[in-house]
């Protein structure tokens, strides 16, 4: 294929308020750049996207308290969808089509030498916003490539059937993804007669350098913990507030749900919340000049590790009681030969925070990983793959 002439299409989440959704749309674009290929990412917008970050007034009671909230929280939110959108216009090649439906997608068989699905958790049937249009059901005549796609805990079900899926996966050239379970789910899936490829992370895929190109200036001046927990939510407040202790430093945190109730929390226990860096530049900003991070997050965990930063993970608890062993969080720092990094709740009173992660051993590990997964994306967009 002619680096010069080639025509690829990027399909996935870049229009999440969300920090790693976009910033692995950015690196995956520029890691394609940076080897010679030009892309642009499909304009794509799933209805369920554009309802899935709205602000959070459940807890409201009365009209005069959800308008105060309203009124209060108006601003915040504008601002923080501004950043986002500031960062997609600014750093992101985007088609010059919209698309909002399945229809629209009827023109695009010719548009493009290659589509590529992924990263981020496109192919994780269980959460909303997951599509069937991220499985490119409609017709095209280019190679289909899926990098990196996430199945997580996705299975089969009403929206997603059985034979729907094993069609359209069918389909493609090239199939990685970014969890080993998710290797074994869809090779069990497919009986064996795919091969499936486990693969990195897109923002694992470029070097620091690139990412503190984004920077900005440094938004806190004093030394600090970064707190960025997207599931834990009270558990994850509390290890704040233990880590902080023990450490002598103040947490921040930012957050890409602005839910009243949780950023209340936060403030009652200690975590300032900082509302006006919001957007994804913020984000790396505040994990890249942190003194240690405490995340629940998968691309929260990706980023210290490309930072180079001292960093828990936390396990978190399902409403059973029992641990969730989130199955993205435990490929990423298997990969990065950092397992011990990820924790139980239970478990931090009896931790070493001043113990130091051998990054001299990481870093070399990641490079062996990073020149893998680059080699299966360039072969695969090349033709050299057979599936």
């Amino acid at each position: 294929m002619d680096k010069k002439t080639a025509k690829i299409g990027i399909l996935t989440f870049h229009k999440a308020i969300n920090y790693g959704s976009v910033l692995q749309a950015w690196a995956l674009q520029n890691t394609l750049k940076m080897n010679g290929y030009d892309s642009e990412i499909i304009d794509y917008e799933p209805k369920e996207l554009r309802h899935l970050y709205e602000t959070s007034l459940k807890d409201a009671k009365g009209f005069k308290r959800k308008l105060k909230r309203i009124l209060s929280f108006k601003r915040k939110v504008s601002m923080q969808r501004d950043k986002f959108l500031c960062f997609r216009k600014e750093n992101l090649h985007l088609s010059k089509e919209m698309y909002f439906y399945d229809s629209d997608f009827r023109g695009i068989a010719d548009k493009y030498d290659v589509i590529i699905t992924g990263s981020d958790q496109v192919w994780n049937t269980n959460i909303v916003d997951c599509d069937p249009i991220f499985f490119l059901p409609f017709p095209f005549n280019g190679k289909k490539i899926a990098y990196a796609c996430s199945v997580n805990d996705g299975q089969v079900n009403e929206r997603f059937p059985a034979d729907w899926l094993e069609k359209w996966l069918r389909q493609y050239d090239f199939i990685s993804v970014r969890e080993q379970s998710g290797v074994e789910k869809l090779s069990s899936f497919l009986n064996y007669n795919m091969k499936i490829y486990n693969t990195l992370d897109p923002t694992l895929l470029l070097d620091k350098e690139m990412y503190t190109s984004l920077l900005g200036d440094r938004i806190k001046d004093e030394r600090y913990i970064f707190l960025y927990n997207m599931w834990t939510k009270m558990e994850g407040i509390q290890v704040a507030k233990k880590v902080s202790e023990k450490l002598g430093l103040p947490v921040y945190t930012i957050t890409n749900q602005m839910d009243m109730i949780r950023i209340v929390k936060y403030s009652r226990n200690g975590v300032k919340v900082d509302l006006q860096h919001t957007g994804p530049k913020d984000f790396l900003n505040y994990i890249y000049y942190s003194d240690f991070i405490i995340t629940d997050s998968f691309h929260g965990t990706a980023f210290s590790i490309i930072f180079n930063k001292e960093f828990l993970t936390l396990n978190t608890h399902m409403d059973n009681g029992q641990y969730k062993n989130d199955e993205r969080l435990i490929s990423i720092l298997s990969n990065e030969a950092l397992v011990e990094r990820f924790v139980k709740i239970d478990d931090i009173d009896s931790l070493d925070l001043h113990k130091r992660i051998d990054y001299t051993r990481v870093n070399e590990y990641r490079e062996d990983l990073r020149t893998q997964s680059l080699g299966l994306l360039l072969d695969a967009i090349e033709g050299k793959i057979n599936l």
